[in-house]
Formats: structure tokens, sequence, C-alpha cells
């Protein structure tokens, strides 16, 4: 599921947050984790967002998080360095519902 928000000319584009969804048993990412990452990147490549956060956890127990991988599709869509919104990772205790 996408949400859109019109943002007027005279804002500045926002940041696109983009959720993260379970990886499969062999660490490859679901189609629908490829999608959001691309629509990300459409939405920047629009103008429409000046940033990207991606996020999202290890809760399949691969040894890599949802948010390494969509972060991994959007270098190698060509997302630049400069795109990515700088935020602090916390990691809540396994089971946290918080």
């Amino acid at each position: 599921m996408f949400f859109f928000f019109f943002v007027p000319p005279f804002l500045k584009p926002g940041v696109a947050v983009v959720l993260g969804q379970s990886l499969r048993p062999d660490g490859k990412p679901p189609q629908v984790l490829l999608d959001r990452a691309l629509k990300a990147k459409d939405l920047l490549k629009e103008g429409k967002v000046s940033r990207i956060i991606v996020t999202g956890g290890d809760p399949a127990g691969v040894g890599r998080t949802e948010a390494f991988e969509m972060r991994k599709v959007l270098v190698n869509a060509g997302i630049p360095q400069a795109a990515w919104a700088n935020v602090k990772i916390w990691r809540l205790k396994d089971g946290s519902r918080s």
C-alpha cells in the first residue's frame, strides 16, 4: 500500500519514509520491499521528496535488516549519498512493541 500526499509548489519537498517488509527465509527481499524502495526512488527523481529514510529490522533472523537491503537496492539504482537522510538508528529489544 502506498500513500501519496500533495505538496504545494511553494513548500520544499519532504522526506520519504520507506517501511520495511520481512525478508524471505533465504535472505532475499520480497517483491513488495523492492517495489517500495523503487517507488521512493521515483518520488526522489520526480522532486516530490528530497531525502529517503529506509526502515526495517531483521525479524526473519537472516543476519541482514530490511533497511540494509532497501538501501542496497537504492544505491544500485543510482541514488546519491546526498539523498539519504542522516538519522540515528535505535535497536529495540527483540519482541518490543514500542
